[in-house]
């Protein structure tokens, strides 16, 4: 029976090959400069740097501080201890440690300040932030008054930080003065922005190691003196990132790893997106900076590919359809359609993805990629699968399929009409156009406003009018007919001629009498 169960099982439980924890650990403690306070949550995000600390020796001068455990006596008392004066961080006495840990302290909203010298940034001489009870809505937890204490008594000689782990609701209300570096926010004697553009960058695509460690590394060439053809990992304090066999398919990542490594994801996208706010605020100057377009352009992008490389999507699934959508959306409108294209064709595949959220991305596939046949493959597939659904729910009743996910086809079936009309419309498919038109009136036959547009289409056909060439004119037409679009002008009569004149000519002319 052993035997039998590790035959099966031996992938699932082999970590031969998973660095995750390693390489987790050690760019956390990068993202701390020399000396630096870091808060973490728990077991997973502590544990793993105490190994890097105290086994492999590297960046033995981070005090990595759980807040966990900061609510005890005894941790609060051995770090009072553990460091020399010119980076001690907290003055008290055992008498006061004890004091503090022995209750409760009863706490009213209010601002609190700690003072500041010598920064430029801050002409008041102190930060000041909303600090709320964080215990039954009347009292502060032992690690919210220590938090603060360790603030004011490292009198800003060394630099603190959160790892972006700790939850939002224990950064104490400070989130004004923190900004994002990576995997920590650090924090900042004087207001900041939310990302740290400079060191995030420095940490995210500062690439540790050679290519090749990403998807086949040697624990040999870790251990390597030649280190001259790549940037090198160190004990000290280094800026820059390892994602050691991250895209090697031969490993197993639990969906535990995988929820962890979306951090990754998430502080690259943090970047990217910084850098794209700031090139459409650019863009929208009347005189704007080409260069500085450029080069921000090229940053976001930059930042998107490091992240795909980094953590590959083949191997590290994308576990939020959101999410990869957002990636999708910025490398279209910084014109990488390919790579959009890449990730569409994957979100359109995702299992559990709604009929609403493929409804928009067959738009897209239009709008951004001119490919008007995918979309309407995507809508039709959609249509076929509706009237499936449907038809299986009026010989089996509802038991064929949950009610929740009934009433989401339903709520997106106008949209997979609606949709295929006006790209149908749109490419001058006319007859498919009418044919979605006049299914839905077989369904809806009290529907007037279908009834006005599927009349006026036709009468539209009648006449010779095109839709060519005038990507918004059906989508305004149906806007209007629906009465989002007011009537500005009636037209009463109106004459098409088309005649050829004494030299051969084709000429065409037009009359009509408006009522404005």
């Amino acid at each position: 029976m052993p035997g039998v169960m590790m035959s099966v099982n031996y992938h699932s439980h082999d970590r031969s090959g998973n660095y995750v924890a390693w390489d987790y650990s050690y760019n956390l403690l990068q993202s701390v400069g020399p000396n630096g306070i870091l808060f973490t949550n728990g077991d997973n995000d502590t544990f793993p740097l105490w190994y890097l600390q105290e086994v492999e020796n590297v960046r033995k001068d981070v005090a990595v501080v759980n807040l966990s455990l900061l609510n005890t006596p005894w941790y609060i008392k051995q770090w009072k201890e553990a460091r020399p004066a010119d980076t001690k961080f907290i003055n008290l006495s055992d008498n006061q440690v004890d004091a503090i840990t022995s209750r409760l302290q009863r706490w009213e909203e209010k601002k609190v300040q700690v003072p500041v010298k010598n920064d430029p940034q801050n002409d008041k001489g102190y930060i000041e932030w909303t600090l709320k009870p964080t215990f039954a809505g009347q009292a502060l937890r032992v690690q919210d008054i220590m938090i603060l204490r360790i603030i004011k008594d490292a009198n800003w000689r060394v630099p603190i930080y959160f790892a972006v782990t700790v939850s939002q609701s224990n950064r104490i209300g400070l989130d004004s003065y923190l900004d994002m570096q990576g995997l920590t926010f650090q924090l900042k004697s004087h207001k900041t922005d939310p990302v740290d553009q400079q060191m995030m960058y420095k940490n995210l695509m500062t690439q540790i190691g050679p290519d090749e460690w990403s998807t086949d590394f040697s624990i040999g060439e870790f251990r390597s003196d030649d280190k001259n053809n790549y940037n090198d990992w160190s004990r000290d304090y280094k800026p820059g990132y390892m994602f050691r066999n991250l895209g090697n398919d031969k490993i197993y990542y639990n969906d535990q790893i995988i929820r962890l490594l979306q951090n990754y994801r998430s502080a690259y996208m943090q970047l990217a997106v910084t850098y794209y706010m700031d090139y459409q605020n650019e863009k929208r100057k009347k005189e704007p900076d080409d260069l500085l377009l450029s080069d921000l352009s090229s940053k976001s992008v930059a930042v998107l590919d490091q992240m795909r490389f980094n953590i590959p999507e083949e191997s590290i699934p994308i576990t939020s359809e959101d999410l990869h959508y957002q990636v999708a959306r910025l490398y279209g409108d910084l014109d990488r359609k390919d790579s959009m294209k890449d990730i569409l064709e994957d979100l359109i595949i995702m299992e559990g993805v709604s009929p609403t959220n493929k409804v928009e991305y067959a738009n897209v596939y239009y709008r951004e990629l001119n490919d008007a046949e995918t979309a309407i493959g995507i809508l039709s597939d959609l249509q076929n699968d509706y009237f499936q659904i449907e038809n299986l729910i009026k010989i089996q009743g509802m038991s064929s399929t949950s009610t929740n996910s009934w009433k989401r086809w339903q709520k997106a079936f106008p949209d997979i009409v609606s949709s295929l009309v006006y790209i149908y419309k749109s490419t001058n498919q006319n007859n498919e156009a009418e044919g979605v038109l006049v299914e839905w009136l077989s369904r809806f036959p009290n529907d007037s406003n279908a009834k006005k547009l599927l009349e006026e289409v036709k009468d539209r056909e009648f006449i010779g009018y095109s839709y060519d060439g005038a990507d918004a004119s059906f989508e305004l037409l149906a806007r209007r007919v629906m009465g989002e679009i007011p009537r500005y002008i009636l037209i009463k009569e109106y004459d098409v001629s088309v005649k050829k004149n004494n030299l051969g000519e084709i000429v065409s002319s037009a009359k009509a009498q408006l009522e404005v």
